[in-house]
């Protein structure tokens, strides 16, 4: 597999994306050996034995490596997506192995109530239960995700929409090295140097969706990355908790939204802890479910 290892030091990333396309469309047939198909690619493009061995000059600035598609530590719950990444790049820790994930979401631009309610609720929440706190790195609610579970001294991962070499938003560099301190991760399905482009942060939202076993909508607008996400988790099957908002404050509308089309209302911490062992209850199952199928791939 070292063919794959050295994926992600491609300069040329226009052929990388070229190359996950191509993996994309023979994903689509029912039933398809994923991890065959990696194979049957290198055998089918041999002039890509010379083009992997140019590295990138520069790399993230910390120390990182990368998870397979196929490998043990890679995300479980990933393998149900037709879209799956064909490699992550990490920096830090694997806190997905351990503890079970929530993902939080929500607007760049949090109402006071929202941050106090987090601060609040959420962070009991997370005091007691232990959640690995997953976000997106973003301005707003999910930097105060981030920054609530390291307060918590709790692992959190970030998912960002970006190569970790050029880690956006830019100001979160800063946050790297109190995150892998906590046993938290940085996590990217982009070449290192990829820049933020608009299109990835649906790519990371699917991702953000897919990982928790639940997601919690703290605040969304009707037109809004946050309403995508929770759209994302429950066409996922994932369960979705939603923050009531009052009908009149716009921040709110998508949480509304939402909520009218089935997701479930929290309001506590009390409510976290209810839903969340529900959710972790089965959990050891599903992912002896989910492995099985992995070696079925494998």
């Amino acid at each position: 597999m070292e063919w794959l290892h050295q994926l992600l030091r491609v300069q040329n990333q226009s052929w990388f994306y070229y190359h996950k396309e191509y993996f994309r469309q023979k994903w689509k047939v029912p039933g398809v050996d994923r991890y065959a198909v990696l194979q049957e690619w290198f055998l089918e493009f041999p002039a890509l034995r010379e083009k992997i061995q140019s590295p990138i000059s520069e790399g993230c600035g910390h120390e990182f490596h990368w998870i397979l598609y196929g490998a043990d530590d890679y995300p479980n719950c990933f393998y149900a997506m037709m879209d799956a990444p064909l490699i992550l790049t990490v920096i830090g820790h694997k806190p997905w192995m351990q503890n079970p994930c929530l993902s939080v979401v929500g607007s760049r631009k949090p109402t006071a109530d929202s941050l106090k309610w987090m601060d609040q609720e959420l962070g009991a929440f997370v005091a007691q239960e232990k959640p690995v706190i997953t976000s997106g790195g973003a301005f707003g609610i999910d930097q105060a995700a981030h920054a609530l579970a390291l307060r918590k001294k709790n692992p959190t991962m970030a998912i960002l929409p970006s190569g970790l070499g050029a880690i956006y938003p830019e100001v979160f560099k800063d946050w790297t090295n109190t995150i892998v301190e906590t046993g938290g991760s940085l996590i990217s399905e982009y070449p290192l140097q990829q820049k933020m482009a608009k299109g990835f942060f649906h790519h990371r939202n699917r991702l953000i969706a897919h990982i928790g076993v639940a997601t919690l909508v703290v605040q969304a607008a009707l037109k809004s990355g946050t309403l995508m996400t929770g759209h994302l988790a429950a066409e996922a099957g994932r369960p979705l908790w939603v923050l009531p908002g009052h009908p009149l404050q716009s921040a709110y509308l998508g949480n509304l939204k939402l909520l009218q089309e089935g997701a479930s209302l929290v309001t506590s911490a009390e409510d976290l802890s209810i839903f969340f062992q529900v959710e972790i209850g089965p959990l050891n199952t599903q992912r002896a479910y989910v492995v099985e199928n992995k070696i079925f791939l494998n």
